[in-house]
């Protein structure tokens, strides 16, 4: 539903719902040992679908001449949410009490109740086509993102923005635009901070930088440059705590150089 409070400020309300049916291999898949870790993970032939709720609500101010001024909420109920890796008693997976002794025993389970991820988001964007000369090629853009969930999540940050610069002028175009990710969970909710070899797998804060330009050679011919992780920005995993680096990868910045032509 959308209601126009001016010919500038909208607000919108939207509800809606959806189901997500479990994985087949979650469901009966096959039994895997693994013998190095001692763990025994199996499928859950009653894992029962996740239902979710979604209540939406925005406001967004229209700038002149072209862009946008937003901050829009969320709130999202998951009931029976599924989650991997649970530890199980065997027996209540098939198991006898002396099967595989002294083996943990994981499985997905659908969690008890509602959880619940609250959000909000602020984004802009506009084309400074008021300013004089050369400046009206300017146009900014951004958005800020912050989440509230009840409980751990995994691969869920917190906080994540993203942001740019693009100006286009003539035969020229240049953009430079960024991302940033708050440090957030990656192991799997069952993971403990006594889980073996890992405990809980956490990716640190990451920021990264990408630009690309091109020039108008003919109305036919480009030339293109663009460049991703500008600064080469590593990729940090720590276990518990941040001291405790448990990978540490640099992927190198990426370049590339072309021609395109139009025939």
């Amino acid at each position: 539903m959308k209601y126009d409070f001016t010919d500038k400020l909208v607000g919108q309300l939207s509800f809606s719902q959806s189901i997500l049916r479990p994985d087949y291999g979650n469901l009966g898949g096959v039994v895997s040992v693994n013998e190095d870790t001692m763990i025994v993970t199996v499928p859950n032939a009653q894992l029962k679908p996740e239902h979710s709720t979604k209540y939406y609500a925005s406001l967004q101010y229209y700038l002149e001449p072209s862009g946008m001024l937003g901050l829009s909420y969320y709130k999202l109920d998951m009931q029976d949410m599924q989650v991997t890796g649970i530890t199980v008693d065997p027996e209540s997976v098939g198991f006898n009490p002396g099967d595989y002794e002294g083996y943990t025993f994981r499985s997905a389970q659908n969690l008890p109740g509602t959880s619940t991820n609250e959000g909000m988001v602020l984004e802009y964007n506009q084309q400074l086509t008021f300013l004089p000369g050369a400046l009206k090629g300017l146009s900014l853009y951004g958005s800020l993102t912050h989440v509230n969930p009840d409980g751990p999540r995994q691969n869920i940050p917190k906080e994540a923005a993203n942001w740019g610069v693009r100006y286009n002028y003539g035969r020229f175009d240049f953009q430079i635009n960024g991302n940033y990710q708050s440090e957030h969970r990656v192991s799997a909710l069952s993971n403990t901070p006594t889980t073996a070899n890992n405990g809980i797998l956490y990716r640190d804060s990451r920021q990264l930088w990408n630009i690309s330009a091109s020039y108008k050679l003919t109305d036919n011919i480009d030339v293109m440059l663009a460049g991703r992780n500008i600064f080469n920005e590593p990729e940090v995993i720590y276990s518990n705590i941040p001291s405790r680096v448990q990978m540490y990868t640099v992927y190198g910045s990426m370049w590339n150089f072309g021609i395109r032509g139009r025939f």
